[in-house]
């Protein structure tokens, strides 16, 4: 099924080693339980539905765009979020793009939402006693 593909194909970018094996063991469990309670909750999750305001997890595009969907995705944040004017928003963001790269940006971006906690919780996220790091 889509998932379990998904899933092994993450767990085949950390190379060979123990944390593909983490990765995999982690993703045949999950795959279980996507097959025991039905693969549609997952795939709902997934898609997007934009009439209903809804993004979706799993937002597809070509590796060529990562660049400038990054540069989007962050500077709309800090626009939102840390109500910085739209060119120092893609200034910012632009900073974070040279200083993270792959899969660090996701983590970053995480950090990004946890430091705003107060703007974001109102609108993207619902955090239970979670501290920010930056």
């Amino acid at each position: 099924d889509f998932f379990t593909r998904c899933m092994s194909k993450q767990c085949r970018s950390f190379g060979a080693g123990e944390r593909r094996e983490a990765c995999q063991k982690q993703a045949d469990g999950m795959s279980g339980m996507t097959k025991m309670f039905g693969g549609g909750f997952h795939l709902t999750s997934q898609r997007s539905d934009p009439e209903r305001g809804k993004q979706g997890a799993c937002d597809c595009y070509l590796p060529e765009d990562a660049e400038a969907r990054w540069l989007q995705t962050l500077t709309d944040f800090y626009a939102q979020h840390a109500a910085m004017e739209r060119d120092v928003a893609m200034s910012k963001a632009e900073d974070v793009m040279s200083k993270y790269k792959g899969h660090a940006r996701g983590e970053a971006y995480f950090k990004m939402i946890r430091k705003y906690g107060n703007s974001t919780k109102e609108h993207m996220f619902i955090w239970d006693e979670v501290k920010s790091d930056l």
